[in-house]
């Protein structure tokens, strides 16, 4: 209780206004004025402002709200409390009443106060009864609300600062200082680097319609410095923005300055990649807008996102987290800044007039250049030289590298810090090491050395950040993050707020620590935060707690969350409740999420329900779903004589911008012979999907590949491929190109799908792809050119056929046994239609080799490979399919080389120098010289081999030697017709 001998209040105060903040990330500038026992002069008191931040998180269980001041805690007292006194006095923010303050609570140092929440008191019916007796007016409670939500819970206006690249210097942005001298300037002057050709190829492109640059490497190596050099070279006249690290992004987009081009700079991203920061949506719309994203990222953390961007879990994607970091990672032109220099480059800088650089230069090649000006390597030896005279400097020093590679993004408080060295300086050794003052830590962590930087460098607004050298440093001598024990963990548990939470939680994850993951994402998950339930849901699923996952997955679909419930769906079809999972699935198609048509799609065709699946298809293809298109192109072409308005759909699909349906409307036009609007709609479906690829969608990345390798360029389409895959593959169709080994002739690489790869014996598949020959496209008869063309198997009833195709445009690789519907395939109807139509290619070639001996001569042989583009494939008893010899040619009579000969109902005449071989409808012909013209009229016949060896080319010793030894050979004896003149043929009858 405080007495008074008089009022301490002059004037009547005026109405108030009662509040509570909007969400539970921290609020800084809470204010309480009050009469503490500190500022207590005899019987007179004082006031005292308290300020500091209010975090809404904390003290949940006691349902107190906590302010933590931001300024020195007073001094202890012999007994109680220095903040006695203010008790009962108002909380304030934003001018409005958040509570009254109840006490100083312990194990704090009395820099915290708990205050009672206004809720409880404006839920009090007398309370409130009292307060509108006395004051005229009944309590009413107000939400407040924040324009910006960054990391610390900054309540300002959102105002995002645009400068004019020419106005700035690179002292302007966050680069490592140089030690600093008379007469020499700030920073040193700027040494060309070997990638800069790469880094403004990327920034030109870039600039033409929006992109992402990303630099990574080590601390200290170069970036920031590079692409500041980059940038003013190339876009001097552009407006640049540089946010503050853990800030709310989401009005980015509509930031922009009108008759400008804006570049967003992130120096560190890691320190953005959150629900509310650089998300691939935000990055999108950025692109959308012709925005150049430049960021700079240190190479482990680069390499730790990218790994954990791998796959997903089977019941969907996380709202955030390391793979959403690593979705927005993979659509970056990225470029890496080595950390040492190469020799050009060193020439470069020793020609500069610079002691500082000739220093750098002579210390030697183990460091980088930069690095070194930056004093990094220095100080690393001198943070471990340390522990012998500064432990106490050296356990805060590791302190506040620990924490930050937890990743805390933003200063670290002074008071986290010291509580934490303690556990440090004990496992040094404690008392025993005779450890310095604190005080004594402090100023040797906090001095600057060689007078360029600190160990601990202090940051604007309070706190401290460790030099970020150490904090690469310790990554590479130690590896990722997994070193970091429970004490740590828990210590930024406590720090975190806002959304240092979510990057608190990517980190662990990262580190494999689940735990962790989810005890950062559980509070805003409690605090209603939909994008924190899904995230939470996706570590308790992916660590085996299914039951919890679900329950936050509920919890956010019942929100109205169209992520939550398509993850829901997903999640209840794969687990076995297939029926509640098509309503979410069908709920989230309503929120939106097209991708909901499409698994209800995949579902009613495992039914057999053709109709349903190209119902749901179709209608995600006019949503603007491309995998739905092309699954809906896909099924209209296995019912091609009964859909007469494929072409017309296609059509309208690909005119809407959709451009699987272009590139499929391609092979519709190329199939009716009209070459010059199949091509129209190639470059069509090209262009489309090169923008919506580099805008972020999965979808078009897959029909860009697809371009890309029908183009040729199967290095690029597979990078494009990893990326949608990478980004959703649960809906990555199951396909991948496959290259040959070296000296293997036929496909050099092929698109296969992962049935066929299954469903082929061991070593097959190389085999089959010796076997074919990238000519004709069997669906649309034109020519495959230099694309990677797709394997599709065909099962009948004799066996199975594989042939090639134009990749995408005609079709995609699978193994299928039915070419109508499924109704047709339960009845045993085989449809031969338009896809299954043979254009096929032949070559064929006489000669006379020692490999081929008959009655111990050597004759002339007639060497047939009937189709270039297709083989025959045989199951075996294992269930494994391997290549075979022709089903027709076998019933011919042809047989393996190692069998005995049959004749064959063939006929081979021989007019002029043309030698020609009909065997049932097929005829092959191919010149011959005069000596064998003579011999094949002494021999009687000709010795037809029929194998996929025979390459398209000139015939030599080794092509005869690959033809005869393929592994689908079959040879038969071919009488030859008597000619005009009455010859008759010999060596017949010793053929036995």
């Amino acid at each position: 209780m405080l007495l008074a001998d008089s009022d301490l209040v002059d004037d009547e105060p005026d109405a108030v206004q009662w509040g509570e903040p909007g969400d539970s990330g921290p609020w800084p500038g809470c204010e309480v004025l009050g009469f503490p026992r500190v500022q207590r002069k005899g019987r007179q008191p004082d006031t005292e402002q308290f300020i500091g931040t209010l975090k809404p998180g904390s003290s949940l269980v006691r349902g107190r709200y906590v302010i933590d001041g931001d300024y020195s805690a007073p001094q202890p007292v012999a007994e109680g409390s220095p903040w006695q006194g203010m008790s009962g006095a108002a909380a304030t923010l934003q001018n409005h009443v958040i509570g009254v303050t109840a006490q100083d609570p312990g194990g704090w140092g009395h820099s915290r106060l708990e205050v009672v929440r206004a809720r409880l008191l404006v839920d009090d019916k007398q309370f409130c009864d009292l307060v509108h007796q006395y004051t005229g007016h009944r309590p009413v409670l107000h939400t407040l609300t924040r324009a910006s939500n960054d990391a610390t819970g900054a309540t300002r206006p959102i105002e995002f600062r645009w400068d004019k690249v020419s106005d700035l210097s690179a002292a302007d942005f966050r680069i490592h200082p140089v030690r600093q001298e008379d007469k020499l300037p700030r920073t040193v002057e700027y040494i060309p680097r070997r990638f800069e050709s790469d880094l403004e190829a990327c920034l030109a492109e870039a600039s033409r319609s929006g992109g992402f640059v990303l630099l990574t490497g080590p601390s200290a190596a170069g970036k920031t410095r590079s692409s500041f050099e980059a940038v003013r070279r190339a876009l001097p006249d552009w407006l640049l923005c540089r946010p503050q690290g853990a800030t709310d992004l989401r009005k980015l987009a509509g930031a922009h300055l009108p008759n400008a081009k804006h570049l967003v700079w992130f120096d560190d991203l890691e320190e953005h990649l959150h629900s509310a920061g650089l998300t691939p949506e935000l990055l999108a719309d950025l692109q959308r807008q012709g925005t150049v994203v430049v960021a700079t990222l240190r190479s482990q953390l680069y390499a730790e996102f990218l790994e954990q961007d791998g796959g997903a879990g089977s019941f969907g994607e996380p709202a955030y987290g390391p793979r959403a970091a690593g979705r927005v990672l993979r659509q970056a032109r990225h470029v890496s800044v080595p950390r040492k220099w190469c020799a050009s480059e060193r020439d470069r800088a020793s020609k500069v007039d610079d002691p500082r650089i000739i220093e750098a230069l002579d210390a030697g090649e183990q460091y980088g250049l930069a690095e070194y000006l930056a004093a990094g390597p220095q100080l690393a030896k001198l943070w471990e030289a340390g522990a012998d005279h500064r432990p106490r400097g050296v356990a805060l020093v590791t302190a506040a590298v620990d924490l930050a590679r937890t990743g805390l993004a933003g200063p670290l408080p002074t008071k986290a810090i010291e509580e934490l060295h303690f556990e440090y300086l004990r496992r040094m050794g404690g008392a025993v090491l005779r450890p310095e003052s604190l005080t004594e830590a402090w100023k040797w962590a906090s001095s600057k050395f060689l007078g360029v930087t600190s160990l601990l460098v202090p940051a604007d607004g309070g706190g401290w950040r460790p030099f970020d050298y150490l904090v690469t440093e310790v990554g590479r001598a130690h590896g990722r993050s997994e070193v970091l024990d429970d004490v740590v963990w828990r210590a930024a548990l406590d720090l975190a707020e806002g959304r240092n939470r979510s990057l608190l939680a990517w980190a662990a994850l990262t580190a494999e620590r689940p735990d962790i993951a989810a005890a950062a994402l559980r509070l805003p998950a409690e605090a209603g935060e939909v994008e924190a339930m899904v995230s939470l849901a996706a570590v308790l699923i992916e660590s085996g707690d299914r039951k919890k996952g679900e329950h936050w997955l509920r919890k956010a679909a019942r929100k109205g969350d169209g992520t939550a419930m398509l993850s829901l769906g997903s999640f209840l079809v794969l687990n076995g409740n297939r029926q509640e999972g098509e309503k979410w699935l069908e709920r989230a198609v309503g929120a939106g999420h097209a991708q909901g048509l499409r698994l209800l799609g995949d579902l009613a065709t495992q039914d057999g329900k053709d109709e349903t699946a190209a119902e749901l298809w179709r209608r995600g293809a006019e949503q603007g779903d491309a995998e739905c298109a092309v699954k809906y192109g896909n099924l209209l072409r296995q019912q091609y004589l009964t859909v007469e308005n494929r072409g017309t759909w296609l059509k309208e699909a690909a005119d809407r911008g959709l451009s699987a349906a272009a590139l499929a409307f391609a092979g519709w036009l190329a199939y009716r012979k009209q070459k010059d609007a199949a091509a129209y709609y190639l470059v069509q479906a090209r262009q489309d999907a090169s923008a919506a690829a580099k805008d972020g969608d999965p979808d078009a990345m897959i029909t860009f590949g697809t371009v890309l390798a029908w183009e040729g360029d199967s290095e690029s389409a597979e990078s494009w491929f990893r990326k949608a895959r990478q980004r959703t593959p649960l809906l990555m169709p199951e396909w991948r190109i496959v290259h040959a080994t070296a000296n293997r002739s036929g496909l050099q690489a092929v698109a296969v799908s992962k049935a066929t790869e299954e469903r082929l014996a061991p070593g097959q598949l190389a085999d089959v792809m010796q076997g074919l020959w990238p000519l004709d496209c069997q669906y649309c008869g034109l020519s495959l050119g230099r694309g990677v063309p797709a394997l599709r198997v065909f099962e009948g009833p004799w066996g199975a056929t594989a042939n090639v195709y134009h990749l995408g445009m005609c079709h995609y690789p699978e193994w299928t046994d039915n070419d109508g519907t499924h109704r047709d395939s339960s009845l045993g109807i085989i449809k031969v239609i338009g896809s299954s139509e043979p254009r096929l290619t032949w070559t064929a070639s006489a000669a006379r080799t020692p490999q081929v001996v008959l009655d111990g001569k050597s004759p002339v042989i007639m060497l047939v490979n009937a189709g270039l583009e297709s083989v025959e494939l045989a199951q075996h008893d294992d269930g494994q399919w391997r290549m075979t010899p022709s089903y027709l040619h076998q019933k011919q009579g042809m047989m393996p080389a190692d069998r005995a000969l049959n004749t064959v109902p063939g006929v081979a005449t021989v007019l002029r120098r043309k030698l020609t071989v009909q065997l049932g409808v097929e005829k092959w012909s191919s010149t011959v010289s005069r000596d064998m013209k003579r011999l094949i009229k002494r021999q009687g016949g000709v010795l037809l081999f029929i194998t996929s060896g025979l390459p398209p080319v000139e015939p030599s010793e080794a092509v005869l030697n690959m033809a005869l030894s393929a592994p689908d050979v079959v040879a038969g004896w071919v009488p030859v017709l008597q000619d005009e003149r009455g010859w008759s043929p010999r060596w017949m009858g010793s053929r036995d």
